[in-house]
């Protein structure tokens, strides 16, 4: 039987003490518990980005996690937003969740 419900894509920016801490796998582990796609991956400015699509309640779990991230992570502020055209024409054949390098 398949799902009716609707997948949707975010695109969110996390900032704070998110790289050198294990934060993407962190998100990668977390993604794929939650059957979520897409990836995850450092900026040069010190913050991650990530570009997400799933069924909306698992994408409310994820976004929650994210706050969070790992151990060692300090999440001062996280900016969620939906994805742009291009961004979901990337990731909409993603079977998976990636750590981009």
């Amino acid at each position: 039987m398949k799902s009716n419900k609707k997948m949707e894509c975010v695109k969110i920016i996390v900032k704070g003490l998110v790289q050198g801490v294990g934060y993407r796998f962190f998100v990668k582990q977390t993604a794929m518990s939650l059957n979520v796609k897409g990836f995850v991956k450092n900026l040069d400015d010190g913050h991650v980005l990530i570009i997400a699509k799933g069924e909306h309640e698992d994408l409310k779990a994820f976004i929650n996690a994210c706050k969070q991230g790992p151990r060692f992570a300090l999440v001062k502020n996280i900016v969620v937003s939906p994805c742009e055209s291009l961004e979901f024409e990337r990731i909409k054949n993603f079977e998976t969740f990636k750590v981009l390098f």
